[in-house]
């Protein structure tokens, strides 16, 4: 991750910060978004979450976090369809939890990234994320970086 663009909105006298990351794509495995996505692009990801200065805190869907500067993920994306506004040309990530995993090399920083993400996830969703980083691992383990 090198860049990380905030949006600031006002609303009911809070300050909500959108979280967008603007990141250098190290590989696409499988690109079916339809845009043409290339290695050491870099593009804008939409994550869902927020912060709320006013509250000093994290607002998040399904108890998503946003992603650490300077780590590897692999992300599952699709395209946003804002037409208008900062979002406009952006991904989300789909499944908002399940389409984020830490992909470090390193397998302690890797479960220490994956543990703080799912601590926050119901039961039923921290197995699902679990089970399907074990299969990415098995699957795409070979690319990571060294």
């Amino acid at each position: 991750m090198e860049n990380q663009l905030s949006i600031e909105m006002r609303k009911d006298f809070r300050i909500i910060i959108l979280q967008f990351q603007i990141l250098r794509l190290n590989q696409s495995l499988k690109n079916n978004t339809g845009r043409k996505i290339e290695k050491n692009q870099e593009v804008s990801i939409l994550e869902t979450s927020a912060f709320d200065e006013n509250h000093d805190q994290i607002l998040s869907v399904s108890g998503y976090l946003p992603m650490e500067d300077n780590k590897q993920y692999m992300l599952f994306l699709e395209p946003n369809d804002s037409e208008k506004g900062p979002a406009v040309g952006s991904f989300n990530i789909q499944g908002v939890v399940m389409g984020k995993f830490a992909f470090e090399k390193d397998n302690n920083e890797r479960h220490r990234l994956e543990d703080r993400e799912t601590k926050h996830y119901e039961k039923v969703h921290s197995r699902a994320h679990k089970k399907m980083i074990g299969e990415l691992n098995e699957k795409y383990g070979d690319y990571l970086e060294d």
